[in-house]
């Protein structure tokens, strides 16, 4: 929960900070930065989430629960 917390920080002081002033120097190429870091996230999600689509939620108990999946 402190990592979440402080990457939630961090996040929102990059957006109320950095943004503005990145728009003042690079323009709409911030908008290209946001979209590549908007793509790795939903990489990521595709990679972790989506293995559990379509399992009940006894499956899902099996899945972490077993201790040769890892």
């Amino acid at each position: 929960m402190a990592f979440e917390g402080f990457t939630t920080g961090l996040a929102s002081f990059i957006n109320t900070y950095a943004t503005p002033i990145a728009l003042q120097n690079i323009g709409w190429k911030t908008y290209t930065i946001s979209l590549i870091f908007h793509a790795v996230q939903w990489l990521a999600m595709q990679l972790t989430v989506t293995k559990m689509k379509g399992r009940s939620l006894e499956e899902l108990e099996e899945t972490f629960t077993d201790p040769r999946s890892s």
